[in-house]
C-alpha cells in the first residue's frame, strides 16, 4: 500500500497535454518559455536567474536548479487550485479535451461522460458522476460557453487527475 501523492510538475502539465492529444512526443530541441507550447515539460526552460523561469514550475514544486537539496518539496497550496481554475493554459486544455471527446466519442451524454472519466482519470465513472455529467451537459438556454467543455475543465480541476493513489 503506497501513500496518495500528488504528480510531479512535468507530469501534471505532460498529462495535461497528453489527455487533450496536443502532447508532441519530439525529442530533443530547443528549450521554451511559453507554457502553452505543445512540448514535454522535460524541454521547459530552468534558468538559475533572471526572468525566463516559468511560474508554473514554482507553483508545483518543480525542481529548482538554484538549489542543492536531496528530494523535491511537495506542498499542497491554493494558488495551485486558482492556477487549474482560471489560466488560459488549463482552460485551452479543456476545450482540447472537448473537441477531442466530440470527434472520437458518440454524441450521446452518457458515452462522452464515459470516454471523458476514460481518457483523464483512467477509470468508468459512478453512476451518480454519470448523472450529474447528464444534467451539466444539457442543453442551456443562455448561450453560454459550451458545457462539454465546462465539463472537461471541472474533471481536470479533480484531486483524482493531479493524485496517484
Amino acid at each position: 500500500r503506497m501513500n496518495r501523492r500528488r504528480l510531479d510538475a512535468e507530469a501534471i502539465r505532460d498529462s495535461l497535454l497528453a489527455v487533450s492529444c496536443r502532447l508532441d512526443p519530439a525529442r530533443g530541441g530547443p528549450p521554451f518559455t511559453d507554457l502553452a507550447v505543445p512540448r514535454r515539460t522535460l524541454y521547459l526552460m530552468s534558468a538559475r536567474t533572471g526572468a525566463n523561469t516559468s511560474d508554473f514550475g514554482r507553483l508545483f514544486d518543480r525542481a529548482d536548479p538554484s538549489l542543492i537539496v536531496a528530494q523535491r518539496g511537495q506542498s499542497v497550496v491554493a494558488p495551485q487550485a486558482l492556477f487549474f481554475l482560471n489560466d488560459p493554459f488549463v482552460s485551452g486544455t479543456a476545450k482540447a479535451l472537448a473537441a477531442r471527446i466530440v470527434k472520437e466519442a458518440p454524441a450521446n451524454a452518457k458515452a462522452r461522460i464515459k470516454y471523458l472519466y476514460a481518457l483523464a482519470l483512467g477509470r468508468p465513472p459512478t453512476k451518480g458522476e454519470i448523472d450529474l455529467g447528464a444534467k451539466l451537459l444539457a442543453p442551456s438556454t443562455t448561450g453560454g460557453p459550451d458545457p462539454l467543455e465546462r465539463y472537461c475543465h471541472l474533471v481536470l480541476c479533480t484531486n483524482e487527475f493531479l493524485y496517484i493513489d
